[in-house]
């Protein structure tokens, strides 16, 4: 006995096959439609639909055959494989590869062998169909090329489950990333709108946990002067079963000794294990007081010091974290130091009011207090990710952060002394005009006095892709006076949320054009034709243009399905449908299914001549393909009957006179010996 080679490409074939995520899996019509069809047109027992994995040969359908798989070693498969050939063995016993082979001197005792390979579009050839008989044969070279043709169909199977499982994947994510944009649109604008520390702590880790599916989220805060070695959880949100952790004092002098200084540099931490992940003792004894098996760890910053801690836990099992989970955790983290830096700053400028509210000379003292308020107010804001300009009452920029020169594409030199309006032709709206200088916000809250809040803009620079903003604008005014001396415009970078947005748009769409699309032949269905017609007809009513109607009918469709099953039907369909639909030249034209084995076409301001010029390129394409048919009556191949009518609509008529006419004389072809078209207008 001879063992099957391996093919050279041999680890990049199993890589191939593993794709498909279709070994071990359960039995499917589809392919048992497909060895039933090839035993029958070979006339075997046996037939096999056999995909060769490392060890194995495993069968995804049998007809014949009791066992699901047998060794690679004894398998004739693996030898069709290696070839990636079709392999013909008419009398295995006369054959020094299979003679003493397992499978021939016992059960299943087989004598003949033939299998066509199937190979996917990059040429890997994952197994074979194959069909088996327990006496010697020959297989017909048209039994051969009925074997390779079902081949195709089981490769198209492969590929129609490999493209639906990618297509439901990318769907998922794309949901997934959609729920997660609207939560952190939320929770920015939970911030932007409320200085309540806890309040939005405590919102953040319930909505995070319910987002992410996780069994604890924890806000952590140090004590400032302990070193990063000392703190508490100040907001969490846990499922029922595991501990709370909130208000527990936590002494662990390894985490400022070890840990504190990658945390203050952004580092993260994603530990899918504890017990695998190679801890310290104090480390580990920490998690495992909080029964955490699992964890993410994103930093909090504040201008350059640790802050606290952002911890997401898994309490029930390991978990393998995600890019796009811990890219989200690292985006809450940071609109929470937005918040705590927004909390700070105007509970400091409030105590500091305060304090001088009480003196005697409040004003004088106040001006010069909100002067040094003021320079306070630009250190804090330098090291914040939203960006933040000044502007005086005049309207020029006189302050801004790194971060507004970062998301504008301008330093702050190019920015100081301009005012809003200076950059109106670079600035847009959500429609693409451009933003009229009276409407800037900045500009409407200093006429007006009255915040603006979450005002869309896009930045355009020739030199970089359009960015768009969000912008808040809030007016500084001086005690007992209504007109602003300043405005402070803060604003943050949307672009992503924006592109997040167009895909589900374009997802959308392509959800319509699936509803209006034939789920088989993939050319337009009876809703896309029904909807497209009275459009038609409308038009040519309108303008007196001629509007022809094509009905088209297979021959003896019926027979060929009793003849050669449903699955050769379906691709006959597919093949009929999309050479029919490719003879169409104009834009407007429309070839669409109507139902079962019949087809329709619509040639707007199209005459009975240029009808008939149509119908016979569509003839003569479908002539062309020559698919065999031996039940039907008119001849040895597919043919079609086709009908035509054209007429010039007017108010007096309707669509329905139209089809009716089309439909009478498409059974007036049939009736007068079919593989023909009949255009008598009534």
């Amino acid at each position: 006995m001879q063992k099957p080679k391996l093919p050279k490409n041999e680890s990049d074939r199993l890589e191939a096959l593993n794709r498909y995520h279709i070994l071990d899996t359960l039995p499917e019509q589809e392919y048992d439609d497909l060895t039933r069809l090839a035993a029958e047109i070979c006339g075997t027992p046996i037939s096999l639909i056999s995909l060769v994995d490392r060890d194995r040969q495993w069968f995804k359908s049998k007809v014949g055959l009791d066992v699901s798989e047998t060794p690679r070693d004894i398998s004739f498969c693996g030898h069709a494989v290696a070839d990636s050939a079709f392999l013909n063995v008419p009398d295995t016993t006369q054959d020094a590869r299979f003679a003493d082979n397992p499978l021939v001197a016992k059960d299943p005792s087989i004598r003949f062998y033939a299998g066509m390979p199937l190979k996917t579009s990059d040429n890997f050839t994952l197994g074979t169909l194959c069909v088996i008989d327990h006496q010697p044969r020959n297989l017909t070279e048209k039994q051969i090329r009925q074997l390779e043709s079902l081949s195709r169909l089981a490769i198209s199977q492969f590929e129609l489950r490999r493209s639906n499982a990618t297509r439901k994947a990318a769907e998922d994510a794309l949901d997934e990333q959609y729920k997660r944009e609207v939560l952190l649109a939320e929770i920015t604008q939970r911030i932007r709108q409320s200085l309540n520390l806890e309040a939005i702590f405590q919102i953040s880790a319930q909505e995070l946990r319910q987002s992410m599916n996780a069994d604890r989220i924890g806000i952590f805060k140090f004590d400032p002067a302990s070193n990063c070695c000392d703190g508490e959880f100040i907001s969490e949100s846990v499922i029922a079963g595991f501990d709370s952790v909130i208000a527990l004092k936590i002494h662990a002098h390894c985490f400022g000794n070890q840990y504190a200084s990658y945390y203050k540099e952004g580092g993260i931490q994603v530990i899918n294990n504890i017990n695998e992940a190679g801890l310290t003792d104090c480390h580990q004894d920490i998690l495992q007081r909080f029964q955490v098996v699992s964890n993410l760890v994103v930093p909090i910053i504040q201008i350059e010091n640790l802050w606290g801690l952002l911890c997401i836990h898994q309490c029930s099992a390991p978990r393998h974290w995600q890019d796009s989970e811990i890219n989200f955790a690292r985006r809450i983290a940071t609109q929470l130091e937005i918040a705590i830096k927004q909390a700070s700053l105007f509970e400091l400028l409030e105590q500091e009011l305060l304090e001088r509210e009480k003196e005697a000379d409040a004003r004088k003292i106040l001006l010069a207090e909100l002067q040094e308020s003021e320079s306070r107010y630009r250190s804090v804001i330098t090291s914040m990710s939203e960006g933040i300009v000044l502007q005086q009452a005049d309207g020029q920029i006189t302050a801004c952060n790194e971060s507004a020169e970062k998301i504008l594409g301008l330093s702050a030199d190019q920015m100081r002394g301009f005012k809003s309006v200076d950059f109106e032709r670079s600035t847009i709206r959500e429609d693409g005009s451009i933003f009229l200088s009276e409407d800037h916000p900045a500009m409407v809250t200093l006429r007006t006095g009255q915040p603006q809040t979450n005002v869309i803009m896009g930045i355009c620079k020739e030199d970089r892709p359009t960015r768009w903003i969000s912008i808040n604008s809030q007016p500084l005014c001086h005690p007992e006076q209504t007109s602003p001396y300043a405005v402070v415009a803060s604003f943050a970078d949307i672009t992503e949320q924006k592109l997040a947005q167009e895909l589900l748009k374009m997802e959308a769409e392509l959800d319509r054009v699936r509803s209006l699309t034939d789920g088989l032949t993939q050319v337009a269905n009876r809703r896309c034709f029904d909807d497209r017609l009275q459009a038609e007809w409308q038009r040519s009513v309108r303008e007196k243009q001629s509007l022809s109607l094509i009905f088209l009918d297979i021959d003896y469709f019926k027979l060929y399905n009793d003849c050669y099953g449903h699955q050769a039907g379906d691709a006959c369909l597919i093949q009929v449908a999309q050479t029919a639909a490719s003879q169409l030249k104009r834009p407007a034209d429309l070839f669409a299914r109507y139902g079962g084995e019949e087809f329709v076409v619509i040639l707007p301001n199209t005459n009975m001549e240029g009808a008939i010029a149509v119908v016979e390129l569509i003839q003569h394409a479908i002539h062309d393909l020559k698919i065999p048919h031996e039940a039907s009556k008119v001849s040895p191949n597919v043919t079609i009957s086709l009908g035509i009518a054209s007429i010039i609509p007017t108010q007096e008529q309707s669509l329905e006179d139209l089809i009716a006419i089309a439909d009478k004389n498409l059974y007036q072809a049939k009736q007068q010996g079919r593989d023909r078209f009949y255009c008598y207008a009534s």
